[in-house]
């Protein structure tokens, strides 16, 4: 791994809701962390964690409330269009949905689906690049794909010409939004080995979302855990797994089933009395409080800070 490509430093984003009384949200909550270059970082947690909103405002596409974040030493949270224009060429998106990411109007064919980010090329350029990308991704022949539409494709075609589109431009820094949530296991796992073979070739930069934390493990280099907006926990490699120290990170471990049968009998999962994510509750409190089977009372003075236990390991959690 090379030099810093990514600092996300104190990103806040408030949403308000209602109309004569404002319900103030904050979906991502002072979340702070970096990235080097080559190097993947695994973002898991609930539906409704902010996970995908954070994506969004590291790659411009709303705004943070507060906070800033910089790429490649450059502030992308600016308003210059002209910097947000040579940073979108370096970083696109992989959406969860594969069908509803492409215009079911528009076929495979330049100039449409693939090379709508190339407008900026000739065609013969568009034509080479188009080629060189579809193999890449594996739609070989690439010739029997560009005369289809959408709904002519599989699922994981239809994944794989939305991978092609983020890479036709030349991007390095690639947001892939629970990518394989929408596909069956064995395409799943097709897809997951083609992120790692692309990573490996063209020496990318990668935020995968998930909520599957088996997902995460097989691609990443760095996990962190989120909860209510907040980075709850964040460890190098496999430490997030064999060393979980928050309880929510344990209760989204113990919810991955095992595949040896005889293991799964055996093992004793956390099992939380309180079920459901809600937004209300202690706000001057640990988030995780209402859920977690460990709490204490001195979880009740002040919301915890995510601070390093052990060297690549940081948690949010007094009780550690």
């Amino acid at each position: 791994m090379g030099g810093v490509a990514l600092r996300v430093e104190k990103i806040v984003k408030q949403f308000e809701k209602g109309i004569l009384w404002k319900n103030r949200i904050r979906a991502v909550d002072e979340v702070s962390f970096q990235m080097s270059e080559n190097e993947v970082f695994g973002l898991v947690g609930e539906s409704g964690s902010g996970k995908t909103t954070l994506l969004k405002i590291i790659f411009a596409l709303i705004q943070p409330t507060l906070g800033q974040i910089l790429f490649q030493g450059e502030e992308i949270t600016s308003k210059d269009s002209a910097l947000l224009k040579r940073f979108r060429k370096k970083a696109q998106i992989v959406f969860q949905d594969p069908y509803a990411s492409l215009n079911p109007r528009k076929t495979v064919r330049p100039p449409f689906t693939v090379a709508a980010g190339m407008t900026y090329q000739k065609a013969i350029e568009q034509d080479h690049k188009v080629e060189e990308t579809m193999e890449l991704v594996g739609l070989v022949p690439w010739k029997r794909y560009l005369a289809r539409f959408p709904h002519e494709l599989s699922g994981g075609e239809r994944q794989r010409v939305g991978i092609a589109r983020a890479l036709v431009t030349g991007a390095t820094f690639i947001g892939a939004d629970e990518p394989v949530s929408n596909l069956d296991v064995s395409i799943r796992a097709l897809i997951l080995n083609l992120f790692q073979n692309l990573r490996s070739r063209l020496g990318l930069t990668m935020i995968f979302v998930s909520h599957d934390l088996a997902v995460v493990r097989s691609l990443s280099d760095t996990v962190g855990v989120m909860y209510r907006g907040k980075l709850v926990e964040m460890a190098r490699g496999e430490e997030i797994f064999v060393n979980p120290l928050h309880p929510y990170t344990r209760l989204l471990l113990d919810s991955c089933l095992l595949p040896n049968p005889a293991r799964e009998r055996m093992r004793n999962p956390m099992i939380e009395t309180h079920v459901g994510l809600s937004w209300k509750g202690q706000k001057s409190s640990c988030p995780f409080y209402a859920r977690c089977l460990r709490k204490e009372t001195v979880c009740l003075e002040e919301p915890p800070k995510l601070e390093g236990v052990s060297e690549g390991h940081a948690v949010a959690c007094k009780l550690i």
